[in-house]
């Protein structure tokens, strides 16, 4: 701890009354960002504490990857509090299908972990990966000095002639004083149409309105990419460190009061919105902590996972700091003190949210909400819907109504974002009426599985829905709705493939749509030979292991091969890449998802797909000469599908007449011959690397006038 922010401590303390008791704050990671190095202090993954992972003995690290954490057996995860004199109270793995993590010190039950310290390792001791979908963590921290969160008002209007803001009505912040000035610019900073710009030249002064106020953290959302700073030569903070790919500044360790920004660039850089964390003093004007939930449920808006569903009721437990009181509803609706009184752990037997405030005096705390997902089927159910009228989720087990009501109110699904077209019925089913339901794509192929599931018609008569597979084959395509009568049908589903969906038409109420694999899944597997390198390419959606690195690759018009590395080794159906390895046989997982990252690099992959064998003559294919790996043409043989390969046509557009090599370009990369046999070096002699000379060259590496070449 600095001197400076030990007397400012201080001071707040006596201001206080000495009041130094903690108290509570929580949080739930964010597992949105991407982090595959093991140490992710700084990744967004948590606002309050480092996290660190370690392989051990495992070929893989832990991982967060596609919203999804990964901790491979006998690796570690250690947690550790980035604010002196905070500890961690309790940490709750959600989704966690296999709980063998174990615990450095404190206790661990249930996949709940309780203590008092500022760093705790878990470590898996089992075989197999757990993945937990959501991490909730309680901290205690010194009552003496309170977070303050914030999102300036940028809808003020502001000249130029008066750069100084501190008091614009509405005020930009309640907690810094915001001065612009013009510095080495032609004209000052100005402020109107919700936009901030800063000229070339100009700085722009935050600085904070009571002493006893640091300034911790602040998040600009720029106006465009031309006015984003790319890096230091562009934007400078005269304190704390600034991300220029995620456009944030922070304090780390720093007891900040003052921050001069200064545009460096050539033109303006302007910014829409900006998001702000103070601390200030605390005491009795401090907020009232959230309640706290036991066990924790998924976040309002965060997508599910089959892990968030479970098959019996629930019993949550909700706690709340010493003096406080607990409302909550299970309607989604925001709780007042009118609500429901928490006096003892809520029993839920059907899928809900819970939405809590806690309540002190006159104050009370922000609303926090989980939705708990139960659903009543089997446990080897590979897909799985039901409808709930009041929800729009959950199970059903109530008989045939004739007499539902329809509603074309927004439809929620427990499997993800399906899409349908008609109405919702109110009660037990979704009615389709001469509309479409549509399941959301499977993140696995299915070999062999069987469809199960509910129709029913209204009173007036029989009618029929259809069933499609948007791939793969299905034993039955059609079935009555029986007039009034639920109809449970059952249909063989085969070699449905990753990112297939089912589709329901017609008219007649639906529901308990469950599908089951019945026939092992074989991964793929891709083998790299000594060279380290191969291409690769699949008939499904693909997700490459942590040791293999991924590439597409463009032709540039230097004659070279450029890489450019998918870093969340995604890989789309049919799409030829680049892998690097060390030799080996390598076993892939399928995906469900394919970032945006990945879409966008492929748009400029000039590697075409073998998705079957290919003879043609007129393609350049991957090799190693002389040691070094690149493309250079196929002039026999064939390429087996799986491969991928470029196109001579491609390829001549961008290179010299007559290049027989292509080079990968890059630093790191080995680097392959792409001298040209001009019509001069041919009319010369032909040495092997020997030095003997050649009267009849076959195909192979020769010297020619001095040069290497590929006949």
């Amino acid at each position: 701890m600095t001197k400076k922010f030990f007397l400012t401590l201080v001071v707040a303390l006596l201001t206080l009354g000495g009041n130094i008791k903690a108290e509570t704050v929580e949080e739930d990671f964010d597992f949105s960002v991407t982090c595959n190095d093991g140490n992710w202090a700084d990744s967004g993954v948590s606002q309050y504490c480092n996290l660190k992972g370690t392989k051990n003995s495992s070929s893989l690290g832990p991982v967060l990857n596609n919203s999804t954490m990964r901790i491979y057996g006998d690796c570690t995860l250690t947690f550790t509090v980035k604010n002196e004199g905070w500890t961690l109270k309790s940490i709750t793995f959600a989704g966690v299908s296999n709980p063998t993590l174990t615990a450095s010190e404190g206790t661990m039950t249930d996949n709940v972990w309780t203590g008092n310290t500022a760093t705790v390792t878990f470590t898996n001791t089992g075989t197999k990966q757990v993945k937990p979908t959501g991490i909730h963590v309680v901290y205690d921290k010194p009552a003496s000095v309170k977070e303050v969160n914030e999102d300036w008002d940028l809808s003020g209007t502001v000249g130029q002639a008066q750069p100084s803001w501190a008091a614009v009505n509405p005020a930009i912040s309640q907690y810094v004083n915001v001065v612009g000035a013009q510095g080495s610019g032609s004209q000052d900073p100005s402020l109107g149409s919700t936009r901030l710009r800063l000229f070339s030249g100009n700085t722009l002064t935050i600085s904070v309105k009571e002493a006893t106020t640091s300034i911790k953290s602040l998040a600009f959302t720029f106006y465009s990419p031309n006015h984003t700073p790319k890096d230091a030569t562009e934007w400078t903070v005269s304190a704390g460190t600034f991300d220029y790919e995620n456009g944030t500044w922070s304090a780390g360790d720093a007891d900040v009061k003052e921050i001069i920004i200064t545009n460096k660039k050539g033109s303006q850089l302007s910014f829409t919105a900006v998001k702000a964390v103070y601390t200030a003093a605390g005491g009795d004007d401090a907020n009232v902590a959230k309640p706290t939930f036991s066990p924790i449920g998924k976040p309002v808006g965060k997508d599910i996972s089959s892990s968030d569903i479970v098959n019996d009721e629930q019993t949550i437990e909700l706690s709340a700091a010493e003096g406080c009181s607990i409302y909550y509803t299970l309607d989604g609706t925001e709780p007042t003190t009118e609500s429901t009184l928490y006096t003892e752990p809520i029993v839920i037997k059907n899928s809900c949210t819970i939405s809590a405030i806690a309540v002190k005096g006159e104050k009370q705390s922000d609303v926090v909400a989980y939705r708990y997902f139960i659903h009543k089927h089997d446990a080897d159910a590979f897909y799985y819907e039901s409808f709930d009228g009041t929800a729009y989720w959950g199970g059903n087990d109530g008989d045939f109504n004739p007499n539902m009501q329809y509603s074309s109110s927004t439809l929620i699904l427990d499997n993800g974002e399906a899409t349908y077209n008609g109405c919702v019925a109110v009660e037990q089913a979704i009615y389709l009426n001469n509309g479409t339901f549509q399941t959301p794509t499977f993140a696995q192929p299915v070999k062999q599985g069987t469809l199960t599931f509910r129709v029913a018609g209204r009173t007036t008569g029989n009618t029929t829905v259809n069933v499609t597979a948007s791939a793969g084959t299905l034993s039955l395509q059609s079935v009555t709705a029986k007039a009034a009568q639920w109809t449970d049908y059952t249909i063989i589903v085969s070699d449905m493939p990753a990112g297939a969906y089912l589709q329901f038409d017609g008219t007649g109420f639906l529901d308990e749509i469950k599908l089951v694999s019945t026939a092992d899944v074989e991964k793929p597997k891709v083998t790299i030979g000594e060279t380290g390198y191969a291409t690769f390419c699949y008939g499904e959606p693909v997700l490459f292991p942590e040791d293999v690195k991924v590439y597409a690759a463009y032709i540039m018009k230097d004659g070279y091969v450029k890489l450019e590395e998918v870093v969340n080794k995604d890989v789309p159906v049919n799409t030829g890449v680049i892998i690097v390895a060390a030799p080996g046989e390598y076993e892939l997982d399928y995906t469900g998802e394919i970032t945006s990252a990945t879409t966008e690099i492929m748009k400029l992959n000039d590697l075409k797909a073998a998705t079957e064998d290919v003879t043609t003559l007129g393609i350049y294919v991957m090799a190693e000469v002389d040691g070094k790996v690149g493309f250079h043409p196929m002039e026999s043989g064939k390429l087996e599908a799986g491969k991928a390969y470029l196109e001579a046509s491609d390829v001549e557009e961008v290179i010299p007449a007559g290049a027989r090599f292509i080079a990968i370009e890059g630093t790191d990369l080995p680097t392959g011959i792409s001298e040209t046999m001009s019509s001069e070096l041919k009319s010369q002699n032909y040495f092997d690397l020997q030095g003997r000379r050649v009267a009849q060259p076959a195909k192979g590496l020769y010297i020619v006038g001095g040069k290497k070449v590929v006949k």
